[in-house]
């Protein structure tokens, strides 16, 4: 992106993304209009869903560092608070704003069904294998020093994201469980999100549900929302 701002003498450069307006993100996100030369003609704001991809700002951009202070200046000077509807729409069709296309994975998280959405996307193999196995650009997270996770004789984990210092004696699937997280015996988890040290006790049952950290769930409870309203466990709760 930096190597094709440098080369086409652009002011500023926006990444862009071909992507439907959800209703989460309705009022979010900023579409642009582009020529057949890259160059932005038009700023505005997702006023709502669409079924059509739209190309839309991905909130990172490249810029001249001379060119930055003067957007910077002229914005304090009129009391601007929008940098593309306000400022920079002024500059369109006179300076050259260019965009760079990127076609990797993305996502806009406004609403905890977008979060919980996008983390299940995580579980997609191309998805994980682009985002945390590019031995160039690694992801790096406080290290714990925790225990390898232990898989207890009997349990049954599929397409699953685990962290390390867990216990799994019953069933996950198509799930994300942070560090430290316990599944007890015959307790069954299923396209659920288990943050940092969260506790199930046996005979459990979760489908679709988003636990904070310290949550502790006892034997027997049966919990289930729905992909598009995932249930929230608020952080050190016992149920």
């Amino acid at each position: 992106m930096i190597a094709q701002h440098v080369k086409s003498g652009a002011k500023i450069t926006f990444a862009t993304k071909s992507m439907v307006v959800n209703k989460s993100s309705v009022g979010e996100m900023t579409v642009v209009k582009v020529d057949e030369n890259g160059r932005i003609s038009e700023f505005a704001e997702a006023v709502s869903a669409s079924e059509e991809p739209q190309e839309i700002l991905i909130n990172i951009w490249v810029a001249n560092k001379d060119y930055m202070v003067a957007l910077l200046i002229d914005a304090m000077a009129h009391g601007y608070h929008s940098f593309t509807l306000e400022l920079l729409a002024k500059y369109v069709g006179v300076d050259l704003i260019n965009t760079y296309k990127y076609d990797g994975f993305y996502a806009s998280v406004n609403s905890m069904e977008d979060y919980f959405a996008c983390s299940m996307s995580m579980l997609e193999p191309e998805n994980s294998a682009q985002l945390f196995r590019n031995r160039q650009r690694p992801v790096l997270t406080k290290v714990r020093n925790s225990a390898p996770t232990t898989y207890v004789e009997g349990c049954d984990v599929n397409n699953s994201m685990i962290a390390d210092g867990c216990i799994i004696e019953g069933t996950v699937e198509n799930s994300i469980l942070f560090r430290g997280v316990k599944v007890g015996k015959g307790t069954v988890v299923k396209n659920s999100i288990l943050f940092q040290d969260t506790m199930t006790g046996e005979g459990v049952s979760l489908n679709c549900v988003i636990a904070d950290k310290n949550v502790a769930i006892r034997d027997n409870v049966v919990l289930s929302g729905h992909p598009t309203m995932p249930l929230y466990i608020e952080k050190g709760k016992m149920i």
